[in-house]
């Protein structure tokens, strides 16, 4: 019976902070394995603790050479894609983006999951793109260079997406 036993699931999530965030986030004490503590914020998920990896202190300026202009879009469209976005506002060239790493892992998954990804965020408040496409401000999964992975923002919409996939097989 244990030879026939799945593969454990394996969850990939990519949380975006477009402002930063507080200290209260990162671990009390860093270290590997039981080593390190839980923030408060983080207190939660003290059940799945041995099975969390917390980054800290990372950075993605390599695609734009130090100082970032504009932040935000550029920072939320390169997020995931480690490439600086690109298209002036009102231009009818494509998108010039990447694809996002949850997309690339995604496709990795070969339809094993009902549900490939999904995408989830908190606002629709239009952020000001700082003269680059609100995709770039609005979206940080991206399929394709120019195909956004846009969130869904209602929960009773995220809710009857996952409800309608099912359970994984």
């Amino acid at each position: 019976a244990r030879a026939a036993a799945p593969e454990p699931r394996r969850t990939f999530g990519a949380f975006f902070f477009p402002c930063g965030v507080a200290d209260y986030w990162r671990p009390a004490k860093t270290g590997v394995g039981n080593e390190w503590s839980l923030s408060p914020i983080l207190e939660p998920l003290a059940p799945v603790k041995s099975h969390l990896t917390v980054l800290g202190n990372v950075g993605n300026y390599g695609p734009f050479g130090g100082h970032i202009t504009p932040s935000h879009s550029n920072l939320t469209g390169a997020f995931l894609t480690c490439v600086r976005p690109n298209r002036p506002a009102g231009s009818s060239d494509p998108l010039l983006g990447g694809v996002s790493a949850d997309q690339v892992i995604a496709q990795s998954l070969g339809g094993r999951t009902k549900l490939a990804s999904l995408q989830v965020g908190l606002t629709t408040t239009l952020s000001d793109p700082y003269g680059l496409p609100g995709e770039f401000s609005r979206s940080i999964s991206w399929a394709a260079p120019d195909q956004p992975m846009y969130k869904a923002v209602n929960p009773q919409a995220v809710f009857d997406r996952i409800v309608a996939a099912g359970p994984t097989p």
